[in-house]
């Protein structure tokens, strides 16, 4: 069974990114809206967390 997490942040923090990992599984899907004031997003901090990121 497919899952999909729909997840509305104000910044992508360790939080968030612990969050995901817990949550990572291959019938996972994770659409993430970063609010446009939460600036610039370290790329490499959240490829860590998951080989799927894409921008």
């Amino acid at each position: 069974m497919e899952h999909a997490f729909l997840i509305m942040t104000l910044e992508v923090n360790d939080g968030l990114l612990k969050i995901l990992r817990q949550l990572d599984a291959p019938n996972h899907d994770f659409f993430i809206h970063v609010d446009l004031k939460a600036g610039t997003i370290d790329k490499n901090k959240a490829l860590d967390c998951n080989n799927k990121v894409t921008t």
